[in-house]
């Protein structure tokens, strides 16, 4: 399922994973809680196998109908990654939406949306600068991002520095 995607999809959800775990890390998450962490994270856009390259690579700002496909990847699942749930459904919601989600969401809900800002990979608008995500970051914390990540996060920019920089 996983070859399905697109190459993009595939080295978003790459680095997705590899934020994650760090974040988990930091949190001082054990094996267990990182493995299961990196297989929710590897697996949040699987759902985008049903979305066509088109509109997923699309070098433009997406219509208002396409933007609701591509925001429905996260009802697409089949029952080989059912226990993984958590980072497929949750991923796009926002933390003023619904405080109490997985932790497992809320983190791979704030590195998905970091990915997405400094990816080179994007051919609908500019990479942030570091310093642009953490300005971002900063500015939606406590609506989009829970401010514990949020602030651990950027506390430790250069823990995730590395990541960030080597496309």
């Amino acid at each position: 399922m996983f070859k399905n995607l697109n190459k993009t999809t595939k080295i978003h959800s790459y680095r997705v994973t590899l934020l994650s775990r760090q974040l988990g890390i930091l949190l001082g998450f054990n094996k267990k809680q990182i493995r299961e962490l990196s297989m929710n994270a590897i697996l949040h856009d699987i759902g985008k196998v049903n979305i066509p390259n088109e509109i997923l690579d699309a070098p433009r700002k997406l219509t208002e109908e396409e933007k609701i496909l591509v925001s429905s990847h996260v009802l697409f699942y089949s029952d080989n990654v059912k226990k993984y749930l958590i980072g497929i459904r949750y991923h796009h919601t926002r933390y003023d939406q619904n405080s109490g989600i997985h932790i497992y969401a809320k983190i791979i809900q704030l590195c998905d949306v970091v990915e997405a800002l400094t990816s080179k990979k994007r051919t609908y608008k500019e990479a942030f600068s570091i310093d642009q995500t953490i300005k971002y970051v900063k500015e939606n914390t406590g609506t989009q991002f829970d401010p514990e990540l949020a602030s651990l996060f950027i506390d430790n920019i250069d823990f995730f520095r590395d990541i960030l920089e080597n496309q």
